[in-house]
């Protein structure tokens, strides 16, 4: 094999191994340093199972859309184990790795781990600046497998996200749908809606007024049964205590209320004088 073709392998993938720091393995996967999320959770002294729910999951998102997508795994069984559900991981980069280590609180443990971290990706990174030592055709054969089987997993990994991104569309879409076929449903209204009358818009806009000037109700009434009086020549006041009855049902009894809400359009509209 040409040796261009050994040079562009050991660039992709310097290192078989791993750089192992105070327990922190960082491993290169495709081009990325990584750490196994399980081995951070040991490191901090939780159990990893409550760390990936109640961390990794509940701040994906905040994670994803500063520092990338997070690749996920599920872990082999153990050695003597009778099988079950494989338990997730996830391999983080030194950024998000990073930014779940801040979500701790400064223990004296939390602190501990999060100076091996930072020891293992510096380790890690001078190791891959290193030259890469020549690869024989096996090893090229073998990287070059690695290569492929990383891509198309992460393919099928965005592949399902986007299956679920569409299976959610779907389910919101469907929600809608019901939720409008439930409204064309409901019976009709068993009484009529109430029609706006003068009296109710002329009581709308002298409270709209004095809430934008912050003047009583009582002297804004007051100033407009007196403005009446002068241009209807009708004392709406006097006719409502000799009736013992309220301005307004004189207005209405005289049908003069249309003319009451015209004036009070001139005076009131607009909150201005």
């Amino acid at each position: 094999m040409p040796s261009d073709a050994v040079n562009i392998l050991g660039a992709v993938n310097t290192s078989l191994g791993s750089v192992n720091m105070n327990s922190l393995s960082v491993t290169e996967i495709q081009g990325s340093l990584v750490i196994d999320s399980r081995l951070v959770a040991t490191e901090l002294g939780v159990n990893h199972s409550d760390w990936f729910r109640n961390v990794i999951k509940k701040y994906q998102a905040q994670v994803e859309q500063a520092f990338g997508i997070l690749r996920f795994e599920n872990g082999k069984p153990e050695t003597g184990s009778k099988g079950g559900r494989p338990e997730v991981f996830a391999w983080l980069t030194e950024e998000q790795s990073t930014f779940y280590m801040t979500l701790s609180r400064n223990t004296d443990q939390v602190v501990q781990c999060k100076s091996g971290l930072v020891a293992a990706f510096t380790e890690a990174k001078k190791r891959v600046q290193q030259p890469s030592p020549n690869l024989t055709p096996i090893q090229i054969l073998a990287a070059i497998a690695q290569q492929m089987a990383e891509q198309e997993r992460q393919q099928l990994e965005t592949q399902r996200q986007l299956d679920l991104v569409k299976s959610d569309v779907a389910t919101i879409k469907q929600i809608q749908s019901d939720a409008e076929l439930a409204l064309k449903e409901l019976p009709p209204a068993t009484k009529p809606v109430p029609v706006k009358t003068t009296r109710s818009s002329l009581n709308k806009l002298i409270r709209e007024y004095c809430h934008k000037t912050s003047i009583r109700h009582n002297d804004a009434w007051r100033e407009l049964y007196r403005e009446f009086r002068y241009r209807f020549h009708i004392d709406l006041g006097i006719r409502a205590a000799n009736g013992r009855s309220a301005p307004l049902d004189v207005a209405e009894s005289l049908d003069v209320i249309d003319d009451l809400y015209a004036l009070a359009c001139e005076m009131f509209k607009g909150g201005e004088r």
